[in-house]
């Protein structure tokens, strides 16, 4: 048997199992929360309005989300039309991809058999399997995340700079699709550092650094220019944090609760 033929086996696999999922709530799917909040800045994106915010706060240019995730689907809607089936197909695919992304992964890191299990868990994991199928970032974020790691590690082996810097702007890209990529970010320089070990290392993490700021800068100066400071990439850590470090939150076991249905928040958001 080729040695393609069991990791090929996984990815059809993979994709098997969320495609039917998303094939088994095709009538009757519904979005709500986030998922609704991408499709809502996708749409206006897709008709030239820019990342908006909601309603709720007057409109206006927003950067509560990170840019790429919505882009994407207004992209892929370019094609398709506005059908949420269709990004929950792309997932699918996504999904697949990460699989894929596990196996090489593992496979650079404890050969052959532990790529085939890490392939075999990843494609049937049922955490994966949800985000894959509904409409979340991180059905894009996960691929940026295993490459910038991959090729990281196989920039430092190889000293190459080619390398270097795709780690780096995959890493940038992650940040771009979800906040917590900042810390794949760190990671990644971190791990450009450690894995080379001759004395290009320093100029690398310069190189890294370097590469982050200029994929980032684009969305950090369009940032400056609506809102006259600075935002590398989002604002909502603070309506995250408020969300539990309230007082109702205080008195519902830390419930998360959005600012807007705060009643300290009641007036300014109806105003």
């Amino acid at each position: 048997m080729p040695r393609w033929a069991a990791p090929g086996l996984l990815l059809v696999v993979a994709l098997a199992v969320r495609v039917v999922v998303v094939t088994a709530s095709w009538h009757g799917y519904h979005t709500r929360a986030d998922q609704t909040d991408y499709l809502r800045l996708a749409a206006s994106l897709r008709h030239g309005h820019g990342w908006t915010a909601l309603p709720l706060f007057h409109g206006g240019p927003s950067a509560f989300r990170p840019p790429i995730y919505p882009a994407v689907i207004a992209g892929l809607w370019t094609v398709t039309g506005e059908h949420v089936q269709a990004v929950r197909l792309l997932g699918c695919l996504l999904g697949t991809v990460s699989v894929g992304w596990f196996g090489v992964l593992a496979s650079r890191l404890a050969g052959r058999v532990a790529a085939l299990v890490a392939m075999a868990i990843a494609a049937v994991y049922p955490s994966f399997v949800i985000l894959d199928t509904r409409v979340y970032a991180e059905a894009l974020f996960l691929p940026l995340f295993l490459a910038a790691t991959w090729v990281a590690i196989e920039a430092g082996s190889r000293a190459s700079w080619r390398l270097t810097v795709l780690a780096a702007a995959l890493a940038a890209a992650a940040w771009l699709t979800r906040p917590n990529g900042l810390v794949v970010v760190v990671g990644t320089v971190l791990l450009l550092a450690v894995a080379r070990r001759d004395r290009g290392r320093w100029r690398s993490v310069v190189v890294a650094v370097v590469t982050v700021v200029v994929v980032v800068a684009p969305w950090t100066i369009r940032n400056a220019v609506h809102f006259h400071r600075f935002v590398a990439v989002t604002d909502a850590s603070g309506i995250d944090a408020s969300g539990t470090f309230n007082p109702q939150s205080r008195h519902d076991s830390a419930r998360w609760i959005a600012p807007w249905l705060q009643s300290q928040f009641a007036g300014e958001v109806a105003g």
